[in-house]
């Protein structure tokens, strides 16, 4: 199921039947949702499929049996992301044939990310803007092999520094001021595969 937190106000999502989940509505009204139907609506677009699994929250699965499930539903042009880099681990594992990346939050080491990404396969980091906002270039030179995602871009003029750094791509709360900034979407050479 779709959610970005464990918890929908007083309803903790793990502790419900799909039942009883399906009656919450989210931001416009909308219902929440299911992997496999927006995969279906998807298209050609690529996805950014996110696995929440964090020890601290309440819907922490320590065999990552539901990673590994959601990670079947991604398509070749879908990435598979998480915070928690064991979790990857066992994806990667599990699923070698899908495409998976590390998510790397404010203040981590993006280097032990790069070295954790490179030993286990992962083709991609997604690093907080802070990581790389103050020297974009400096920061990609030294990863490369790997497609580099920056989140949460929100500045257009940063957006246009991690376009002319060549990051793979940026995630954004808003997507068509992005979009307005950068003109066309720069071309990118995909990422490696070395899978």
């Amino acid at each position: 199921m779709l959610s970005h937190d464990p918890t929908r106000g007083e309803v903790v999502i793990v502790e419900h039947e799909w039942s009883r989940l399906a009656e919450i509505e989210v931001t416009g009204g909308h219902p929440l949702g299911l992997l496999p139907d927006l995969i279906a609506q998807a298209g050609n677009l690529s996805l950014n499929i996110e696995i929440k699994n964090w020890p601290n929250e309440p819907d922490f699965d320590d065999s990552v049996e539901f990673a590994i499930e959601a990670a079947g539903y991604a398509r070749d042009i879908d990435l598979v992301t998480c915070f928690h880099w064991p979790t990857m681990r066992d994806v990667r594992a599990a699923r070698p044939s899908v495409r998976t990346g590390l998510l790397v939050d404010a203040g981590w080491d993006w280097r032990a990310a790069r070295d954790e990404a490179l030993t286990y396969g992962h083709e991609a980091l997604a690093l907080h803007h802070s990581l790389i906002s103050d020297e974009p270039a400096a920061v990609m030179a030294p990863i490369s092999g790997l497609a580099v995602l920056v989140w949460a871009v929100n500045d257009p003029e940063l957006g246009i520094q991690l376009a002319d750094a060549n990051v793979y791509g940026v995630i954004t709360d808003d997507p068509a001021a992005m979009v307005g900034a950068l003109g066309e979407v720069p071309e990118v050479s995909p990422p490696p595969d070395e899978h």
